[in-house]
């Protein structure tokens, strides 16, 4: 294990189980510079006193390997919990109890990998983008496959839903973030075309100190909850940018954190600090430096993954709430 910070050199250190308590509770000790300051069945809470930070680990409440057979791309779970939808490099697209992993539905229609998928608010409308450049919807209910985009010249990499779905984003290999219009069928606008693969998306509101900038053109009476959202786009370029979602301005003017993420980075005067995405400091690249970005600021946290067993995608919940997590073993897990 490793505690970075940084400017600092990185902290390296281990764990030793000496053995089991009579309940079944292994007696763990860390080595210099960390302490075990709990341990349960099921988690350990590991410090490091010198940096004054500490991590909670826990093992899967669950382990699902029967639904894919190779390495798992994206997953997402319904609003209510009940349902889960994965994607493969085995070339499938499932829909799963979230209880106990059974598979309900196979989406097939997506030529090649399916990279991206997600339910929409209702829990019932699955969204999916494929290398083949589609964007999908399907009905959870009968694995119809309702509306198919087509528009961009190259696989299409992440997505993200406005509000409840009447509109939706996605980003591509092509540079190209595009938003559409689900009850036409019909692609909205070119938000931005920056001649750079763009790895991931997120969308969410920005309060009246942000200048999001004004639209050259009135917005379409298809668009939807458009305004007043900012879209941040993870690019392969190594840039983080920000575009206002209704003005289509390439750059957020107010907050260098769109435009320059570094680590000691501060963005000013955009809405609440919550986590909107999380992105690799070289996104499409299996590295372990991950950005988180806030609303409000920008670090960046050290993981040390297994080498043979990457964890490639999750999808976080409320906070008492379990958390799926996919790996390239091609395992779903509840943690």
């Amino acid at each position: 294990m490793a505690s970075v910070s940084a400017g600092k050199p990185t902290l390296y250190g281990s764990l030793t189980r000496r053995g089991l308590s009579t309940d079944g509770v292994p007696d763990i000790t860390a080595s210099e510079g960390f302490v075990v300051r709990e341990v349960t069945k099921k988690s350990i809470l590991i410090s490091c006193p010198h940096e004054n930070v500490s991590t909670k680990f826990l093992a899967p409440y669950t382990t699902f390997s029967r639904i894919h057979q190779k390495s798992i791309t994206c997953l997402d779970i319904s609003s209510g919990g009940g349902l889960g939808v994965s994607t493969s490099t085995d070339g499938t697209m499932k829909i799963w109890q979230a209880a106990n992993g059974e598979i309900r539905r196979l989406l097939e229609g997506h030529v090649y990998d399916v990279n991206c998928c997600r339910f929409f608010p209702s829990g019932l409308v699955v969204l999916s983008g494929g290398m083949d450049a589609q964007l999908k919807i399907w009905s959870a209910e009968d694995a119809s496959c309702v509306v198919t985009f087509k528009g961009h010249k190259g696989g299409i990499l992440d997505t993200a839903i406005v509000e409840r779905g009447r509109n939706v984003l996605s980003c591509s290999r092509d540079g190209t973030a595009r938003l559409w219009d689900c009850g036409k069928s019909a692609c909205l606008g070119v938000l931005a075309d920056c001649g750079s693969p763009i790895n991931g998306i997120a969308v969410g509101a920005a309060d009246d100190s942000v200048n999001l900038g004004t639209p050259e053109n009135p917005p379409s009476e298809r668009e939807i909850g458009t305004e007043g959202k900012i879209l941040l786009l993870a690019r392969e370029d190594k840039k983080l940018q920000g575009v206002g979602l209704q003005s289509r301005q390439p750059r957020v003017k107010g907050s260098e954190v769109f435009t320059s993420p570094s680590p000691s980075s501060k963005g000013k005067g955009v809405g609440k600090p919550q986590v909107l995405k999380v992105l690799q400091d070289h996104p499409g690249q299996q590295d372990t430096s991950i950005w988180l970005s806030r609303f409000n600021s920008m670090w960046r946290v050290k993981i040390e993954w297994s080498r043979y067993s990457p964890r490639l995608g999750g999808k976080g919940l409320a906070a008492d709430s379990l958390q799926p997590c996919s790996s390239a073993g091609g395992t779903v897990r509840r943690e």
